[in-house]
């Protein structure tokens, strides 16, 4: 998710290099102008700037970072939000604003960061930090390092509240950046930032961040004031499925700093909905000139005559990089529209055009003279359509009607029954066949039912691995848990039709009502089955060896500088599928990375590997398994299909081996990883 997002953040922004003897500003320094940016935080656009890379005092925006921090930790497992931490005598004599919590007490998580947020409590923010890093200072210095990770080159922090300190410096550009990586990157917790009051000890507090109350779509993040930082304010809006995030700094009065960045949100949105509207626009202009549809159209034209053939139509009324608004905007086209439309349904075609996934607004199910005369009529009332054509065959008809159908069970974001595990790597011989055997046995294990899909079909090595497994309880006449299964296997022409895509979907939907848990094996290599894998994912598992050529599927890295450069292939592709999956309502993919098949020696390749998979963890937001170390017993098993969890099952007399049990702890460790409680 992070990986892409910063890069592209990286490039629009750039960063203008600091003068060597820049010294810290004075108050009337920061009064002497305004910095402020603002960002479309979906592209990283900068869409207007003022002074952007002046330092300056973050004051409590400050906040915005520690606040970071302890997201990552609560992600990571490493603090939960009902602990108690301790209030020090240091946060305890913080300055004011904050909630005076007691030497000698304590205060739990979620408590701490909710005062952080509405009263920016700097003795809750102190005991955040100390809990987090021992000392305030060492958190300090921590908040640093990450803030060079997200590509904030010109911020350094001393504490964690924003008090005054004059080596504590930041530039607005810089806190957009911030809020835009809090934004992508935990959206879980992003929500909370929206909180105008909260209750603590029977007492309701308010917040004074006034841009939630009186700007439509506000939902965040921060406000900061100091005497020589002036009035400060990062904070998001979102409005017709565009957001913006602003930042100004350097303001008198509070009043003037809010008047200000609410120019700044109304200005940039109407920038992007009227960006919006003109490339729309432009789009059908080109289709129409053309008198194309799209790929899947031509292809069914080309399998049964001529588009004019076709018995079925679809209007296509708009094209949107955003699901809900392209699913909104047919539905109030129907609804505006004439009685003809009402009954029609609506398809959402999601169309990847390399950098990013298109959602194409179509209503379907036409008769040709129907199709044209609804699309006359639209345009008209000045809305765009073009007639697009779907194929005659009988069988593709009626699997594109289920499609349309079943639509809202596979695309809305609704409670599913099944937990979805993609065992994922754009690269082959990465053990993903093992892992997902493992974790299917193990799960069963455990009382789940489990259901695997192989859409590695062509390879087929799961597949095969429970062929082993079938014909050994056979031949041995015991029995092994085994999962019901499903294979796919690409053929030439299937999955460029919608109807063969919504197909796939169909039968994965059906095993999400039907089983605790679906595992999913990928192929090596990126094509339609690899995709629609991917639209599935609860938690996605990424198996990366110890070979430093393997890392170049995550990072370009210039190894002679220790330097991690540009994100790799498959790490671009999975911050697409985050943005696809948070389009359908499900904004938290979670990532997992695990060393496998790594050398059982300590060797420094090894360690190498590892050290880089610590750093990355961080920039793209996948969290870090335990390793897997590369033993002769996996490779043995699978052929009598096996697996380490198998080795004391009562019928089975094995003689277990250091090496064996050592195995069989890694696998626990990985499935109590995916879910630790």
């Amino acid at each position: 998710m992070k990986s892409s997002f910063h890069r592209q953040l990286r490039r629009v922004f750039g960063y203008a290099l600091l003068m060597l003897g820049f010294a810290a500003y004075s108050a009337s320094e920061a009064g002497a102008s305004v910095s402020s940016i603002t960002i479309d935080a979906a592209s990283g656009e900068v869409l207007s700037s003022s002074a952007a890379d002046t330092l300056r005092y973050p004051a409590s925006l400050t906040k915005v970072m520690t606040l970071y921090i302890t997201f990552d930790a609560l992600e990571k497992g490493i603090i939960k939000l009902d602990d108690k931490l301790p209030v020090s005598r240091h946060a305890a004599n913080r300055s004011p604003s904050k909630l005076g919590l007691r030497a000698g007490s304590s205060i739990d998580v979620k408590t701490c960061i909710m005062a952080v947020i509405v009263k920016s409590a700097n003795d809750c923010a102190t005991v955040l930090a100390e809990g987090l890093g021992y000392s305030e200072e060492n958190f300090a210095k921590s908040m640093t390092r990450v803030s060079r990770e997200l590509g904030m080159k010109n911020t350094t922090f001393k504490n964690a509240s924003g008090l005054p300190n004059k080596q504590q410096k930041t530039t607005a550009r810089d806190m957009a950046l911030l809020a835009a990586a809090m934004y992508h990157h935990f959206p879980q917790y992003y929500k909370w930032f929206s909180a105008k009051k909260f209750t603590y000890d029977g007492r309701t507090i308010y917040t004074h961040n006034h841009i939630l109350k009186n700007f439509e779509g506000a939902d965040g993040l921060k406000t900061g004031f100091t005497n020589a930082s002036g009035y400060n304010i990062i904070t998001s809006a979102e409005r017709d499925g565009h957001r913006v995030i602003a930042v100004t700094m350097g303001h008198n009065t509070a009043r003037e700093r809010d008047r200000k960045v609410a120019q700044m949100m109304n200005k940039g949105l109407s920038k992007l909905a009227l960006n919006d509207k003109v490339n729309t626009s432009s789009m059908y202009a080109e289709l129409e000139e053309k008198n194309i549809g799209s790929e899947p159209e031509q292809k069914l034209a080309s399998l049964e005559g001529t588009a004019a053939d076709a018995k079925l139509w679809d209007i296509q009324v708009g094209a949107f990089s955003n699901y809900t608004k392209a699913r909104n905007y047919a539905l109030e086209i129907k609804k505006k529209a004439s009685r003809k439309l009402a009954d029609k349904p609506i398809d959402i075609e999601p169309v990847s055009t390399g950098a990013a996934i298109i959602y194409r607004s179509k209503i379907t199910g036409f008769a040709k003279n129907e199709a044209d005369a609804a699309c006359k009529s639209l345009k008209k009332s000045n809305k765009s359509c073009i007639v697009v054509a779907q194929q005659e065959n009988k069988q593709l008809i009626l699997a594109h009607n289920r499609y349309q159908q079943q639509y809202q069970t596979m695309n809305d974001p609704i409670q599913k029954k099944a937990h979805v595990i993609v065992i994922s790597n754009e690269k082959g011989g990465t053990g993903k066949s093992t892992i997902s055997m493992h974790l299917a046995i193990k799960l069963m294990q455990e009382g789940f039912s489990v259901a695997t899909v192989d859409m590695d079909g062509r390879q087929g090595t799961l597949s095969k691995y429970l062929e082993n497994r079938e014909t050994f309880c056979a031949r041995h006449k015991i029995s092994l848990p085994i999962p019901v299964h499903y294979k796919f296997s690409p053929q030439e022409d299937y999955g460029l039709i919608p109807a063969d895509r919504a197909n796939i979907r169909m039968q994965i939907s059906k095993l999400l009502d039907n089983y605790d848990a679906v595992i999913i094996d990928t192929p090596g290599t990126k094509n339609y089955l690899f995709e629609e894998a991917h639209r599935f994912a609860d938690t996605l598992i990424t198996p990366i060896s110890d070979s430093l050529i393997d890392l170049n599927v995550l990072a370009d890295i210039d190894f002679e500088n220790e330097k991690i450069g540009q994100p790799g292939h498959y790490a671009n592709y999975i911050w697409e599928v985050k943005k696809y999956l948070a389009s359908l309502g499900k904004p938290y993919l979670n990532w997992i990375v695990v060393g496998n098949k790594l050398s059982s020696y300590n060797s420094r390749n090894k360690q190498t590997v590892f050290n880089y998979l610590e750093k990355m963890s961080k920039l793209y937001g996948f969290r870090l398994a335990e390793i897997i170390k590369d033993r002769v017993i996996y490779r043995e098993l699978f052929l009598e299909g096996l697996t380490v969890l198998d080795m004391q099952h009562p019928d089975l007399r094995f003689k277990m081996s250091v090496s064996h049990i050592a195995a069989k702890r890694e696998i626990r460790a990985l499935a109590e990883f995916i879910c630790p409680e």
